[in-house]
């Protein structure tokens, strides 16, 4: 981990706040041409991450273009002979892991549980009718596996649930503090 000092940090928020520019787009108008080329930066951003993996390794970029089409906020670390890649598709923020070969190892996605498939929401509120899904859920792919992890809550407790080949069980569970 990359330690930062807070001076020069400091600096630059200070450098930031006291631009003129800075505060012309800080006003209440909404700058068509500001917006316009934020927009082409981040997706020029995403297409820089994606030429450096294709130069990294081919086989990454084909299974990341392959499988997480329309990716953004791209990137790209390798440690311990892995790559790891982060992205959003569809707003949903996925954790990808390569082998040094290239070959996909496993993803973890996040989102909101209310874009949970219908078959596991389904499931879940029929295992547990006093329960409602609440938070992010999680969905972890290794190999033809994938596991569901989501949370549910009801007055005193909160469980999350994991969900296998329509398998369940509870991973964790909590009892709430009682409140005075």
């Amino acid at each position: 981990m990359k330690k930062f000092s807070f001076v020069p940090v400091a600096a630059l928020v200070a450098m930031f706040a006291f631009s003129p520019k800075m505060n012309a787009q800080s006003s209440t108008n909404f700058n068509k041409e500001t917006f316009a080329k934020s927009v082409s930066n981040a997706s020029d951003a995403d297409k820089l991450a994606l030429e450096n993996i294709k130069m990294m390794n081919a086989r990454i970029y084909q299974d990341l273009s392959k499988n997480f089409k329309g990716a953004t906020e791209i990137s790209a670390t390798k440690a311990d002979r892995m790559t790891f890649i982060s992205c959003k598709v569809d707003g949903k923020m996925n954790r990808i892991v390569y082998s040094k070969n290239g070959k996909w190892q496993n993803t973890v996605t996040s989102y909101e549980s209310d874009r949970l498939p219908e078959d596991i929401r389904g499931s879940i509120e029929y295992a547990y009718p006093r329960y409602s899904i609440f938070g992010s859920a999680i969905e972890v792919k290794v190999g033809s596996k994938t596991a569901y992890l989501v949370t549910i809550e009801n007055n005193t407790s909160w469980k999350r649930i994991r969900m296998v080949d329509g398998e369940m069980d509870v991973y964790e569970e909590y009892q709430k503090q009682k409140q005075h």
